[in-house]
């Protein structure tokens, strides 16, 4: 028997529209995430923390609109034309739902309100502080870093009031074996602060590393005491520069917490940031406290 196969397709083709439109005309209850869009904030405030960004909306929909959900999400909109200084609760609504144009029945949200804590918004241009990742080429050192401009940090004046300097991202320095200027992003110093710019040039100085004995004189701090000698033989290191132009230091013998006798004691030397002490000769002194 030879089937007519139109027949059969335009009837499987009526009975999907028959079964689609059904499922359109079906209610279902969703729940999904929904962005927040805050409006209208004044630019004298500024949050003093990152306010929510999404909410779960409880939604009541038919199935052409499930369908819609797909292309167009909806979102939630909070005007901040009427918010005051410090904490502020609002409570979250049918009026704050943008449904984009579709029919939605709202059954709740989660959370149902919003809290956050605004401050007037202060400005200041704090000191940078690059940093570094990495170790210069074997027999190099790192003479100096320093930043070659600078930022204004805009924030809420309580934060703000705390912020003394801001830092880079690491500049890799892995390797290298003399200097170099690299541009490195700055980081935000709290999560709602704002950088203008947010980058800055870096320059970095590397030198070779050399090495320099000296003689340092040592001296003690605190009660009355006599050391066994007046000076200890230095071995330090560092960038060629740094070394060439130390002009030396101190060696500190504390001995104001001991009581009289004789002791055996490390002077405490202290060096430039980039200079390393190699060796001391002798290491110990003999200290007679009376």
């Amino acid at each position: 028997m030879r089937r007519n196969w139109g027949t059969i397709l335009l009837a499987v083709f009526l009975a999907f529209l028959l079964w689609f439109y059904a499922k359109t005309q079906r209610t279902y209850n969703i729940a999904i995430t929904v962005p927040v869009e805050y409006r209208g904030l004044s630019p004298e405030l500024a949050f003093v923390e990152p306010p929510d960004t999404e909410v779960l909306a409880e939604l009541t929909v038919k199935g052409g609109s499930l369908l819609g959900l797909i292309f167009l999400k909806p979102r939630i909109a909070v005007d901040l034309s009427r918010v005051r200084l410090g904490k502020n609760v609002i409570t979250l609504g049918p009026s704050n739902l943008d449904a984009r144009g579709m029919s939605l029945g709202i059954r709740g949200f989660k959370p149902p309100e919003l809290e956050f804590v605004l401050d007037t918004v202060a400005k200041k241009r704090p000191a940078v502080v690059p940093q570094l990742r990495g170790e210069p080429q074997k027999g190099y050192a790192v003479a100096g870093v320093r930043a070659l401009g600078s930022a204004v940090v805009e924030g809420p004046g309580t934060l703000m009031a705390q912020t003394r300097e801001i830092y880079t991202e690491p500049v890799n320095i892995e390797g290298r074996s003399s200097g170099f200027r690299a541009r490195a992003n700055l980081i935000p110093p709290f999560p709602t602060a704002r950088l203008f710019p947010n980058d800055v040039e870096v320059e970095v100085i590397i030198e070779p590393l050399s090495r320099k004995t000296i003689a340092v004189p040592l001296a003690p701090e605190g009660k009355r005491a006599r050391l066994s000698q007046d000076s200890v033989i230095l071995e330090i290191e560092g960038p060629a520069s740094l070394v060439s132009s130390f002009s030396g230091t101190v060696g500190r013998v504390k001995t104001d917490t001991l009581k009289p006798g004789v002791y055996r004691i490390s002077p405490d030397i202290r060096l430039p940031r980039d200079i390393k002490l190699t060796k001391m000769e002798p290491d110990k002194v003999e200290v007679r406290v009376w």
